[in-house]
């Protein structure tokens, strides 16, 4: 039997240097990646939160009820978000607004709203986009961001109607729950909710 030359000894060798090493990283890395996946149920993330109320819950009980705070809150995501269109009054005469057909809805007048001056609606308009307009969905604002939006717009024109139950209940919104049942949906792991997201 022959001996083996020095080059192919150190090669046997490297390559078995090379493989033990594979499975003690592929060994270690099945640890850690053990160790994270208890991370990740421990720190998870609502898809429906992130991909349309923008947050998890309403700090407030009834917040298709109008208070100083929703309105402060609807005011600020008012000049963020719709000024340019509606103008900084409301009346449809935002700079971006000028160039649209149809114009932006004037929130100073009770007439020529497409649906009656609710809550319920302007939330539903928040999320859904008006169909024939260029007013899109704004889904991705926080909860009490939309509520504090359709509060201050109806602030902005006469008294508004006020909503039955029947109103809150067609948008998905229930009064006998605090924040109206519109809290944190079902929670998925983070890695799973980033995919789900990337392919919509």
């Amino acid at each position: 039997m022959k001996k083996l030359g020095l080059p192919i000894a150190l090669l046997h060798m490297t390559v078995a240097f090379i493989v033990v090493g594979i499975v003690a990283f592929v060994c270690a890395d099945y640890e850690n990646e053990k160790n994270d996946s208890r991370h990740l149920t421990e720190a998870t993330i609502s898809v429906w939160d992130v991909k349309t109320s923008g947050g998890p819950k309403s700090e407030f009980k009834d917040p298709w009820n109008s208070n100083a705070d929703l309105l402060k809150i609807g005011e600020a995501a008012f000049k963020q978000n719709c000024a340019d269109c509606h103008g900084s009054g409301g009346m449809g005469d935002g700079p971006t607004g000028m160039t649209m057909t149809p114009r932006p809805r004037n929130f100073a007048l009770a007439t020529g709203w497409k649906k009656d001056r609710k809550v319920s609606n302007i939330f539903e308009t928040l999320e859904k986009g008006l169909e024939g307009t260029a007013m899109g969905s704004y889904a991705g604002l926080k909860l009490d961001e939309k509520f504090g939006l359709a509060h201050y717009i109806l602030s902005l024109g006469p008294r508004p109607q006020s909503d039955t139950t029947a109103d809150l209940n067609r948008v998905g919104i229930d009064p006998s729950q605090p924040g109206g049942g519109l809290g944190p949906r079902p929670e998925i792991p983070i890695d799973l909710a980033i995919e789900l997201i990337a392919e919509s």
